[in-house]
């Protein structure tokens, strides 16, 4: 991967008055956090990453705040609070750097560029409760609603109903 072509397109996210910036590259990637009102580092956690595009989002375990980004190397979960890696799933996740993770119900999706749907439980540990095969390839991070989730593949928009 030391030739990538495009540098990093993650979007910066706010909660709680808390900025989170995902900066994965060629090297000295990391995730942090900043005070929103003053721009003071609230913390930094090192990655070991390759280029990508997806966003980082919080997801709760009980009360606890939480983080889960997707990475071409391997899918994280952070403290909210602190930074400190929670979990990691470092298992050929491949392509799987360009879809945003998603959380609602007690529950994070993950989808990888080999079509898949990983379904792990919000807590702080790897917990994964279902792999779900699209049918094909897919880069953008599923959309939820009302119950249902949507996904977007090459050729098709899927929903699919949580219950």
């Amino acid at each position: 991967m030391e030739d990538a072509e495009w540098e990093f397109a993650s979007s910066p996210i706010i909660h709680d008055g808390v900025v989170l910036v995902l900066c994965d590259v060629l090297e000295n990637s990391f995730i942090a956090a900043f005070e929103a009102s003053t721009g003071k580092e609230l913390w930094r956690t090192e990655r070991d990453e390759y280029p990508g595009w997806h966003t980082p989002n919080i997801y709760y375990d009980g009360v606890k705040c939480r983080v889960v980004v997707n990475g071409y190397k391997h899918r994280g979960g952070y403290d909210f609070a602190t930074g400190a890696e929670l979990w990691a799933h470092r298992a050929g996740t491949g392509n799987s750097y360009t879809a945003s993770p998603v959380a609602s119900d007690g529950k994070i999706y993950v989808v990888d560029d080999q079509g898949r749907v990983n379904v792990l439980k919000a807590g702080p540990e790897y917990v994964l409760l279902a792999e779900n095969p699209l049918g094909e390839e897919s880069m953008v991070a599923p959309a939820l609603t009302d119950g249902i989730i949507f996904f977007r593949t090459q050729n098709w928009l899927m929903a699919v109903s949580e219950k």
